[in-house]
């Protein structure tokens, strides 16, 4: 008798670990995919460019704004808060890659995104990274 609730026991033991497991408190979350996150939002955007040897050599900020689901403009500011000028971009979006043409060009790598955050990444020759941060 002892040796059968010891072999129920180690079973319940067993079966409760595989069980949870199993469990994940983000099971239920799916991501929107990275059109419906970045469509109809306005972003604060910081272009970054690398030297080779991975110090900054450039830091720009802009304002992104995607307008429809493949039309776009930025805004930049100049150091007083002033408008300094607008461009319109189009943009495809094809698995993780990001290209634009117009105002802003080249293909982007989408090296991660959530709701709030977008980072694209592009060499040309040099190492681009753009952050983009979804305005409040």
């Amino acid at each position: 008798m002892k040796t059968f609730m010891s072999k129920i026991c180690i079973c319940l033991l067993v079966f409760l670990s595989a069980f949870l497991s199993g469990c994940d408190d983000h099971d239920d979350v799916k991501l929107a995919s990275l059109a419906d996150v970045l469509y109809q939002a306005v972003w604060n955007a910081t272009e970054t460019v690398y030297n080779e040897d991975g110090s900054i050599a450039l830091q720009d900020t802009y304002i992104f704004q995607f307008l429809s689901e493949s039309r776009g403009e930025i805004v930049e500011r100049d150091d007083s808060g002033n408008l300094a000028w607008t461009s319109e971009f189009d943009y495809e979006i094809h698995d993780n890659i990001v290209t634009f043409k117009g105002g802003w060009v080249g293909q982007w790598l989408v090296v991660e995104y959530t709701h709030d955050k977008v980072i694209l990444q592009t060499y040309s020759p040099q190492k681009y990274v753009l952050t983009l941060e979804r305005q409040k």
